[in-house]
């Protein structure tokens, strides 16, 4: 379910998008099978496939994702070059911690290529009991106050190994 106002335009050239321009103001977004909702949703969002970088941003007021509450957040992004791109920092409240997106690159489908998808999350501190309860697995205690490297979402699962901490990387499919 959408609700709320949007607003955009797109530029096309040889059949390809080069320029997406969307505006959101007060959006509200509630997936029908429960797994996310955004609620407050707004900003402006901008991408373009030539050399000028283009400066844009998304907030919401709250959110959840599989039942975790999540606070209000922002994100600035950078385009050009046909990428987008986070250009600081975005904080998330969430089970009494934060979830820090530290870096995020999206790069749509492109010729035989299908799209490519990168982010860089932190993790300070959340409430592994409530999330272990959130998700229906087996109670865990404590909090996670570990830093996660930066996942490339393409084809294939791998684990990575360092310094103790394992990565687990997965496809979703865009």
């Amino acid at each position: 379910m959408l609700a709320g106002k949007a607003s955009g335009s797109l530029r096309m050239a040889g059949g390809a998008p080069t320029e997406v321009d969307a505006r959101l103001d007060d959006v509200n977004v509630v997936d029908p099978k429960a797994r996310f909702t955004l609620a407050g949703l707004g900003g402006q969002l901008r991408w373009n496939a030539g050399a000028q970088a283009q400066a844009s941003e998304l907030r919401w007021d709250s959110g959840a994702l599989y039942g975790i509450g999540l606070g209000a957040a922002r994100f600035a992004f950078s385009s050009s070059g046909g990428e987008l791109r986070l250009s600081a920092p975005a904080a998330i409240a969430a089970l009494d911690g934060q979830l820090r997106l530290e870096q995020l690159h999206w790069r749509p489908r492109e010729g035989g290529h299908g799209a490519r998808f990168q982010f860089g999350l932190a993790v300070d501190r959340l409430d592994l009991g409530s999330l272990s309860q959130r998700l229906g697995w087996p109670p865990f205690t404590g909090s996670r106050p570990k830093r996660h490297p930066r996942p490339q979402v393409s084809p294939g699962i791998t684990d990575e190994v360092s310094n103790g901490t394992i990565a687990r990387h997965a496809v979703y499919p865009l």
